[in-house]
């Protein structure tokens, strides 16, 4: 019956060699999910979505804009982007997180023009002179796909 069961050592050196490969890559790909409604995007060092790691980089922008746990359902893979090795990774991965950050804080255009818009809302914006709503504001925050392709292309 001992056959059958590995033993300590051979365990203990299979979980150090595992270990050793995950140290090894991580960060060597990053993920990138989008939610299907709003165009939230998400990255993620690993293939599947950790939950607490994606909302804390979901921002609050007003109410009914920040999910209590993140659906499944809703978010779907935008890119896999890999890295040939693990450092790349994680730089490429901090300068994501970094400028979609400062796409939160500079949301306001000079133009007065928003694609996230209707062409109607922005008609009235640019006439009028006045900034958007908050709901407008949130919706233009929240609308990060373009941005988040544009800065992938920067970061390659």
């Amino acid at each position: 019956m001992s056959g059958l069961r590995p033993q300590p050592n051979n365990l203990t050196r299979l979980l150090q060699q595992v270990q050793q490969d995950l140290k090894e890559n991580h960060g060597r790909h990053i993920f990138v999910y989008n939610h299907l409604q709003t165009n939230q995007v998400v990255y993620s060092l690993t293939r599947a979505m950790d939950n607490t790691n994606a909302l804390s980089q979901i921002t609050f922008v007003g109410k009914k804009t920040k999910p209590p746990k993140l659906r499944k359902d809703v978010w779907q893979p935008l890119a896999s982007i890999t890295f040939p090795n693990s450092s790349q990774g994680l730089v490429a991965y901090r300068q994501l997180r970094e400028f979609r950050k400062l796409h939160e804080h500079n949301w306001v255009r000079e133009d007065g023009r928003y694609p996230q818009l209707r062409e109607e809302e922005n008609k009235f914006l640019v006439a009028t002179g006045n900034l958007p709503t908050n709901k407008q504001r949130a919706r233009i925050i929240m609308d990060q796909k373009a941005n988040t392709v544009a800065d992938i292309a920067a970061v390659l």
